[in-house]
């Protein structure tokens, strides 16, 4: 639930999250890494705290493995009480009166960001699921620039995500044999995207901005190593993609360096995957 938007000029425009809070009740509401390092940091909290594991039938970007050949899955924002999708939130603060906040506004995962909005192609538009009142959102609400910077910079933050994923997958691969436990994987995240802040704090605001501006959304080409090493000095998100490469290839040297997970096509999130989604049970601890 969001608080009223801010136009260019500086008024509060309303818009239906002053009232309404039906997305914070009735999704599963997927995480990146850089979601899950900065509620952590600026939250001061664990992810345990408020991460929960779901299950994935197929491979997509997202999905780690804690056994070579074992189950996929990928992280969703924990609910109140026992785990259900329409449950609130564990963000929601409950509020007199029926009303209701987030409570980690600021630091909200990219998908709670960019809701109700989808694009394709550069065009911005209105999702045709939302779960927003009829008519809350007036026409042309879409061409507004921060809906398109909200989705650049959620492509650009999973796009990134799936590259920390993919080592870590590639690391489970290399041991066959052992089986990891969910924290593991949780501090090996919050490891890489401290690094990954230090790479963009050395960049600066204007720098990162320009990288996120110009990242490609879908549909896009493939991506490949060839390509990167050819055009990353003279295209400023490329560039960008191989210096955060490289931070990611030093956890576990052991490791080949991997081809580019970019991929072409967008997936769907876990908020659009069916309702009778459950979560997994995970050992928390070595065996």
């Amino acid at each position: 639930m969001n608080p009223p938007d801010a136009r260019e000029d500086g008024k509060a425009t309303p818009v239906p999250c002053i009232t309404c809070d039906a997305c914070c009740r009735n999704y599963v509401v997927p995480v990146s890494g850089e979601d899950i390092w900065k509620l952590s940091t600026r939250q001061r909290l664990d992810p345990s705290q408020f991460v929960v594991v779901v299950p994935e039938k197929a491979p997509r970007p997202d999905a780690f493995r804690l056994a070579e050949g074992g189950p996929l899955h990928t992280l969703a924002l924990d609910k109140k009480g026992p785990f259900s999708i329409k449950r609130p939130c564990v963000f929601l603060i409950e509020l007199p009166g029926s009303a209701a906040r987030c409570g980690v506004y600021d630091d909200r995962p990219i998908v709670c960001s960019t809701y109700p909005m989808s694009m394709w192609s550069g065009v911005v538009a209105l999702r045709r699921d939302v779960l927003c009142p009829p008519g809350g959102w007036p026409a042309g609400s879409a061409l507004q620039p921060k809906w398109s910077t909200a989705m650049q910079r959620l492509v650009f933050q999973m796009d990134i995500y799936g590259e920390v994923v993919a080592r870590w997958n590639a690391r489970v691969a290399a041991r066959p044999g052992v089986s990891f436990v969910l924290p593991e994987y949780l501090s090996y995240v919050i490891n890489v995207y401290s690094r990954l802040n230090e790479l963009q704090e050395a960049i600066g605001p204007e720098g990162v901005k320009g990288v996120v501006g110009t990242w490609p959304t879908f549909p896009r080409p493939a991506l490949d190593a060839e390509t990167v090493a050819e055009f990353a000095p003279r295209v400023p998100w490329l560039r960008y993609f191989a210096l955060a490469r490289g931070v990611i290839d030093e956890f576990y040297p052991y490791v080949s360096p991997l081809p580019p997970a970019l991929r072409a096509n967008a997936d769907a999130t876990a908020a659009e995957q069916p309702v009778d989604l459950v979560t997994a049970g995970l050992p928390t601890t070595a065996p």
